[in-house]
């Protein structure tokens, strides 16, 4: 059986940018529509014709197409597990996000060339595959360049593939974080189920506040040329949309679930 690969990737730009994103989503399909003497379309118009254009040429419950994210694109995506949200954030930046299950692995390179074509708007990625020890974690495009980023490695892997064990009975979830205890010590990986509960827990209260984030803040960086600083804060702004940070109060009660029936099995 093929092994299932498991990607989120997220866009963070001005109302300029998405614009640019969903013409390039659109022209990589051909399927861009634009009255020549009408108004030039809005952003919402866009998204629609992306949404539309997905559910005529792929599957009736995806909101975008692999195909859509370059002319000739490495990977590919089940078309039915493809889902694109865009939204407008507080500080008045947008967030697009996409999610998709593949049979190949995450292929990067299909995602720097929509960065490309967008003028170089920042992207993160999380990737992960049902085999824990393949690659997993984040990934940064910006500058025309790849960046690995090693950090919450395998809180990736349990939020992406696992969400974090939601919905299962606790005894059932004890029972697969068994299995991953056996498979985090084969791997040699430097963190035990309990400690990785706990990173989870702790990285999704981080990025829940976002309170700093605003236009005033997000142009005081600007005008001081503190970009890495701006890049840090844009980040983070996408990361909310990597990790669905809206529903914390789930993810949180679940990992708090968990944590307790994990450790009533270990003092067994």
């Amino acid at each position: 059986m093929p092994n299932l690969h498991r990607a989120r990737v997220v866009a963070i730009g001005t109302e300029a940018d998405m614009l640019r994103l969903n013409r390039a989503l659109l022209r990589n399909m051909d399927a861009l529509e634009e009255a020549e003497d009408g108004p030039a379309p809005t952003l919402e118009d866009l998204y629609q014709q992306v949404h539309h254009t997905a559910q005529y040429e792929g599957a009736q419950d995806s909101t975008f197409l692999y195909d859509m994210i370059a002319p000739s694109p490495f990977g590919d995506a089940q078309d039915e597990t493809c889902r694109y949200t865009l939204r407008k954030e507080a500080c008045g930046l947008y967030t697009a996000c996409f999610a998709y299950d593949s049979e190949t692995a995450f292929q990067p390179e299909d995602w720097l060339a929509l960065h490309v074509q967008c003028g170089r708007i920042p992207m993160l990625a999380l990737r992960a595959s049902w085999d824990f020890a393949l690659d997993k974690g984040m990934v940064i495009i910006s500058g025309g360049h790849i960046h690995d980023n090693w950090d919450r490695m395998a809180e990736s892997w349990l939020w992406l593939l696992h969400q974090y064990e939601f919905g299962y009975p606790p005894e059932e979830a004890v029972e697969r974080l068994s299995k991953l205890q056996v498979t985090l010590e084969r791997e040699d990986f430097d963190m035990s189920v309990a400690e990785l509960l706990e990173s989870c827990a702790e990285n999704l209260q981080y990025l829940g506040d976002t309170s700093d984030i605003t236009m005033e803040s997000l142009a005081a960086l600007r005008d001081q040329r503190d970009f890495a600083g701006l890049f840090e804060m844009i980040a983070r702004l996408g990361e909310t949309a990597l990790w669905e940070t809206e529903h914390n109060a789930r993810w949180l009660a679940c990992i708090e679930s968990v944590q307790q029936a994990w450790q009533e099995h270990q003092g067994e």
